[in-house]
């Protein structure tokens, strides 16, 4: 999927990049979280937020209705 990172972070030792989703009423729905493995994490330092990025990984399905998750996650 390619999208504009909206946030990084790591969160209990977990990489992850957040693509931001449809927005309505200026509120983003459905945003895509991307986790990814230790590895990656030269690579993400690279990454800033507002960037376009165009990632893949493996879905694990809507979490509360607010995103979509992706795991295993690689920059393309």
């Amino acid at each position: 999927m390619t999208g504009k990172i909206s946030n990084i972070a790591e969160t209990l030792g977990k990489l992850s990049v957040q693509i931001e989703g449809k927005k309505e009423h200026g509120i983003n729905l459905l945003s895509v979280q991307c986790t990814f493995p230790e590895e990656a994490r030269a690579d993400l330092s690279k990454l800033k937020k507002g960037d376009t990025v165009t990632l893949s990984g493996i879905g694990d399905g809507k979490t509360l209705g607010f995103y979509v998750g992706l795991n295993e996650c690689k920059i393309q």
